[in-house]
């Protein structure tokens, strides 16, 4: 998926080969990624007429042709098996010193061109894929630009240009959690960064500016003690231009001020606009209530923080008042780092409300997930082999 270095040959049963590599362990692996391709494990049986290194018998989602692997120059990676050791996701104001330098060291690699080694990035709106050559906007790409799902349509997906991602649907929240593990994958695909996680930032909470990580265009490695430019601060979308927020539009929001910043101090009854928003989504006892009341404080997030002024799009991004690069344009929101630390808190709203529905003994068979039955373009095992 993000370009890996290793040694195998994949063998198409009885058709084809072609080269990978790695360490294929004694037992089969269940899920194994080679080559950027992910392949689940089907069966055992003799393989030993296409010379491969074990008698383990592959395929890709539920397509005929079978595999197995023989020595060659392609990557392999067997992935984390269900019961396999979770990561935890920690609240970015609580990160080390050490977990703060990774996440950027992290960050700064899989932005580098030439690291992406998977599947073309092919959009409606950018057939280039030699522009999504990074790790990092490989995987943004799956939000909206470049367009990866031409077959949907206004009326089946709210944003049209081709755009992936589900919104005003349940299955939004299922979506987006599948990003989100996209776009950790890309920070953990240089090898040395492959233990990093996401943090989520809380933003239900009242503050004044926005979180250190995230806020200047150059930071201090808190271990290194070197200046950098801050991979978080914004990026470049490819053939268009930087991602740029208003910050100040989004606090001011939160403490029931809309655009006024005068004799704006505090929030009403202590808690921010953006708390009461959430508490109110989690009384919701049924997943489609919930889902629908918990995008009003995320949509609110997108809106302020990317504030632009209604008819702005590229045809007039040149003017400073109609830039559309930024977290409110949905076809853009994903390239902006903050995207992945504002929806990782999303997906931990998403995991307070299941809790919730155990501690009122709501069984999860019981409540209805529209959808859920149902792929979720453009991931499949391909690119990313997680269950949302």
């Amino acid at each position: 998926r993000m370009g890996w270095t290793s040694l195998f040959f994949i063998t198409l049963l009885p058709l084809l080969d072609y080269f990978i590599l790695g360490v294929i362990t004694s037992d089969c692996c269940k899920r194994k990624l080679v080559g950027g391709l992910t392949y689940i494990l089907i069966k055992e049986g003799p393989t030993e007429e296409y010379q491969c290194l074990e008698n383990c018998i592959y395929s890709q989602d539920e397509e005929p042709e079978e595999y197995c692997f023989k020595q060659g120059n392609l990557s392999s990676e067997c992935q984390r098996e269900e019961g396999g050791p979770l990561r935890v996701r920690k609240n970015l104001a609580n990160l080390t010193l050490q977990e703060t330098s990774d996440l950027l060291q992290a960050l700064i690699q899989a932005k580098k061109s030439g690291t992406y080694t998977g599947p073309r990035i092919n959009g409606t709106q950018n057939s280039n894929y030699s522009e999504f050559n990074s790790n990092y906007n490989a995987a943004a790409s799956f939000h909206g630009y470049p367009g990866l799902c031409p077959g949907a349509t206004l009326g089946e997906n709210p944003h049209g240009k081709a755009d992936c991602c589900w919104h005003g649907d349940p299955r939004f929240l299922p979506w987006h959690r599948l990003i989100i593990m996209q776009l950790n994958e890309a920070l953990r695909s240089n090898k040395t960064y492959e233990h990093v996680t996401l943090p989520y930032w809380d933003w239900t909470q009242n503050f004044e500016k926005l979180p250190h990580l995230i806020r200047d265009p150059f930071i201090t490695d808190p271990i290194t003690s070197e200046k950098l430019e801050n991979p978080f601060f914004h990026s470049l979308i490819p053939q268009k231009n930087f991602t740029k927020r208003s910050p100040e539009i989004l606090i001011n929001y939160n403490k029931y001020c809309g655009g006024d910043t005068e004799n704006c101090t505090k929030s009403y009854s202590g808690l921010s606009k953006l708390m009461n928003m959430t508490l109110t989504a989690l009384e919701e006892t049924t997943y489609v209530n919930f889902e629908s009341m918990i995008e009003l404080p995320h949509n609110q997030v997108h809106n302020q923080l990317g504030f632009i002024p209604v008819g702005c799009d590229d045809s007039n991004s040149s003017d400073p008042l109609c830039y559309p690069y930024t977290m409110k344009n949905n076809t853009y929101a994903s390239f902006d780092p903050i995207f992945m630390i504002f929806h990782t808190m999303v997906d931990f709203q998403w995991a307070v409300f299941q809790a919730l529905q155990e501690h009122r003994g709501i069984p999860y068979a019981s409540d209805c997930h529209p959808y859920f039955n149902t792929q979720l373009p453009p991931f499949s095992t391909h690119y990313n082999s997680y269950q949302a």
